[in-house]
């Protein structure tokens, strides 16, 4: 199991975001600040100019009590300064930068700063990297074998260390010894190369689906099936949840084979807000 003491986390550091924004005196002071930003993993817009963003730049416009508001205001130096902090209820930090040098950097600065190890197992099926959550013993491990006997790539199992990316994307990896091995119930500790050969493991992938595999059988429309979309360490990730009494394997591929000829022909995967399905066309 991953040391539970070493899983990382969301909070970023307001001291270091300062300098990063070239703040020498951010209004507040930077002792009126908080100390750090909790980010919560889930959310699917950590930085941006408009609501959801947990870090917000103050709009040219008089939208300011955006609901839910945001952890820290940031004051560009193309902002509208008729706005004034008082009318705030988070705290501003204030940059010399334009609006769009300082969303750059702050991205920047959460990719570089935040490194998360999670549970779960890291597969990749058709060069998608397929992240598989669920209880314990619902059987991602079992899956994730299914998986490297159809052919495919195991990079961890167990546990995820996960990296967000300046292009967007999640990066997956596996945490030290953990990487490209198997813990089977019955069977024990199982090195994925030695039974599959050199190729049926790889060092990363880019996390393209969350796959939660449930004991239970999920309500399902059958137009639309169990997708959704799920806000994640300020990215939007496609999610399938599946029955684990299902062929799982069978339906992972597939699933991939869905977005790859959706992604083929540039039609979005899916229209989601919140959990309601929209659109899988």
């Amino acid at each position: 199991m991953p040391d539970t003491n070493n899983l990382g986390d969301t909070r970023l550091d307001c001291a270091i975001l300062a300098r990063a924004l070239d703040a020498d005196a951010p209004r507040p002071p930077i002792s009126d600040l908080p100390i750090d930003l909790q980010l919560p993993e889930t959310a699917d817009c950590w930085v941006g100019p408009e609501t959801p963003a947990l870090i917000r730049l103050i709009p040219n416009r008089s939208e300011l009590n955006c609901t839910p508001p945001p952890l820290l205001w940031v004051e560009s130096s193309d902002s509208d300064t008729a706005h004034r902090h008082k009318h705030l209820l988070t705290p501003v930090i204030s940059t010399p930068l334009p609006s769009s040098v300082a969303l750059a950097r702050i991205r920047k600065l959460l990719d570089a700063q935040l490194d998360l190890t999670r549970p779960g197992t890291l597969v990749q099926v058709h060069g998608y990297g397929i992240l598989l959550q669920g209880e314990s013993g619902v059987g991602k491990s079992e899956t994730a074998l299914m998986l490297l006997e159809r052919g495919h790539q195991l990079i961890t199992d167990d546990a995820v260390r996960i990296k967000a990316h300046g292009s967007g994307a999640l990066l997956g990896s596996g945490p030290g010894p953990l990487h490209g091995q198997l813990a089977i119930h019955g069977l024990g500790l199982l090195k994925a190369d030695e039974l599959f050969g050199e190729t049926a493991v790889a060092s990363s992938a880019v996390i393209r689906l969350l796959v939660v595999l449930t004991a239970k059988s999920p309500p399902a429309d059958p137009l639309y099936g169990t997708w959704a979309r799920q806000g994640w360490l300020g990215r939007s990730l496609l999610r399938l949840t599946l029955s684990n009494l299902r062929p799982r394997a069978l339906l992972i591929e597939t699933a991939v084979r869905q977005i790859q000829a959706r992604d083929a022909a540039g039609i979005s995967t899916l229209g989601v807000v919140g959990e309601q399905v929209l659109e899988l066309v």
